[in-house]
């Protein structure tokens, strides 16, 4: 999946429906919650490009944030 991202003040509230696969380990300054394509977008290593966007179930960050660390997606 491509397209431009964009970060949005809305994104701590968004249901997220995509996950970076290229970037997994979690960077010190946080993940990059951006739109990609017209859906909330994670990148848990808050990179800038070479992403590789996968579709989720959409959920809160909150929740994603719980589901990774317990390896259910």
């Amino acid at each position: 999946m491509g397209g431009m991202a964009t970060t949005d003040p809305a994104a701590p509230t968004a249901l997220i429906g995509l996950l970076c696969a290229a970037h997994r380990r979690q960077d010190p300054d946080g993940p990059h919650v951006t739109m990609v394509d017209g859906a909330w977008s994670y990148c848990a290593g808050h990179a800038d490009d070479g992403h590789d966007w996968r579709s989720i179930d959409p959920r809160p960050r909150q929740q994603l944030e719980s589901d990774m660390a317990s390896g259910l997606v």
